[in-house]
């Protein structure tokens, strides 16, 4: 009886490692252990088990015991949680909320849900939080990160753009504002537990807080804008009283997307488009003081030792290390840095790119295949690559993980549409879902 007992707890823990039940899986870094995957495709691609039409968007989609949360948009009229089937992609339930406002530039949803054993937690592109109770299909507790703060925060111009993480009996959102950096409602009722003072301003900022253990500590980590200085705040904040621990300031970007990405040993890598170019900083806890260091910055390169700009020669032959990732956060894998390294106004390295940890570039496609602004995510040792834009639009690729070299496996077209295929993957039980601005497919990718 005990080995069987052994034997169900250990097939129950697989199961719930192969879901994808938040923004960027299990782990919140994009990468996944729960599953394995074919290493070639037939003719055609990778079989289409279903596809379920969608409002225009960029919200990913969560996957937990078997089914599908994404949060799509009817324009100027809701906002409307899905549950569909893993399985058959049948619409199980919904739960619709009004939002007529006008939409934003790029109009629609815009985070991925958030989901544990009861319920679904969502942040809509006009500020709006839910916890949906699955079994009643109804809003146990609603807020909102716009109104209720009066005049202290306003619309992002693309809208509130982030996804909700859970930590033990909280979800943790960032308002952003000119009161709050950072808060935490309890699951239960919603009742705010905390909230954190102010780390920046909400007007460009729109990365999602996530949770890591950072020198020894469980910590959240999130970035956000410093008004119309360029320049980026990451903080760490205690997730049990809101309380700010430490902050890394030395890095800029007009328009900070990519959350920070965990590098081992209390590293985290930025990166962000417009010309950001990418940087690496290490969180040390000295005594009873937390030491945020720089470790490098390749735009940081551009500069001399007397810290004046170099020659215009010299900024281009700098500009061949400077790896600008736009819309998505690198993956971590095995030592190495995977990304997409493209963006509006870039100048630097373009297509897939592998770092060391050094920034180091190790290899890169350039334009062959570019990538554009595609989502990436690992699984079972592979990288699954979106192409984001013309003329490939829609195209997924399957990539070796490795540093020696851009080892393609496998390429399919699997959406229709050829530009801003920008949304975020998800994947469990050998299946991934992925979605333009007209429909979501489940594909698979199970070996035989």
């Amino acid at each position: 009886m005990r080995t069987l007992t052994l034997v169900l707890t250990a097939m129950i823990s697989t199961l719930a490692v192969a879901d994808w039940p938040q923004f960027l899986g299990p782990d919140r870094n994009g990468v996944t252990e729960g599953g394995r995957i074919a290493r070639t495709w037939p003719e055609g691609g990778p079989k289409e088990l279903w596809r379920f039409d969608l409002g225009p968007g960029f919200g990913g989609a969560a996957i937990s015991g078997g089914k599908v949360y994404v949060l799509d948009r009817v324009p100027r009229k809701e906002e409307v949680l899905r549950c569909l089937d893993l399985a058959t992609g049948k619409e199980d339930w919904t739960f619709a909320y009004e939002e007529t406002a006008k939409d934003v530039p790029s109009p629609g949803s815009r985070s991925t849900p958030a989901v544990d054993d009861k319920c679904v937690y969502t942040v809509g592109c006009f500020g709006a939080v839910h916890c949906v109770d699955k079994q009643t299909h109804k809003a146990l507790w609603s807020h909102n990160l716009l109104k209720d703060f009066g005049d202290a925060t306003k619309l992002p111009v693309w809208g509130v753009t982030q996804s909700p993480v859970l930590y033990k009996d909280l979800v943790i959102v960032a308002p952003q504002n000119k009161k709050v950096g950072v808060l935490a409602y309890k699951k239960a009722d919603g009742e705010v537990a905390w909230q954190s003072q102010p780390i920046g301003s909400w007007d460009t900022a729109y990365a999602s807080p996530a949770v890591f253990t950072v020198a020894g500590k469980e910590t959240i980590v999130m970035l956000s804008q410093v008004a119309g200085k360029g320049r980026v705040n990451v903080v760490g904040i205690d997730p049990a009283d809101g309380k700010v621990l430490w902050t890394f300031d030395k890095w800029a970007c007009g328009i900070p997307i990519p959350s920070p990405v965990w590098c081992g040993e209390d590293r985290f890598f930025l990166t962000g488009g417009y010309d950001a170019g990418s940087a690496m900083f290490q969180v040390e806890k000295k005594g009873d003081q937390y030491v945020t260091t720089a470790l490098w910055n390749d735009k940081g390169r551009m500069r001399g030792a007397d810290g004046k700009d170099k020659s215009g020669e010299e900024k281009a032959k700098e500009r061949e290390t400077m790896v600008s990732g736009h819309l998505h956060n690198a993956l971590f894998y095995k030592g190495h840095l995977y990304l997409n390294g493209n963006s509006v106004q870039n100048s630097g390295v373009i297509g897939l790119v592998c770092l060391d940890l050094t920034g180091k570039i190790l290899w890169k496609t350039g334009k062959q295949p570019g990538f554009d602004m595609g989502d990436a995510i690992l699984v079972d040792d592979l990288i699954l690559a979106m192409d984001g834009a013309n003329p490939a639009g829609g195209t997924l690729r399957l990539v070796q993980a490795s540093p020696d070299a851009y080892k393609q496996l496998a390429e399919a077209k699997v959406l229709d549409q050829k530009k801003t295929v920008w949304a975020c993957m998800s994947f469990s039980d050998g299946k991934l879902i992925v979605r333009d601005n007209r429909t979501m497919k489940c594909l698979d990718l199970r070996g035989q």
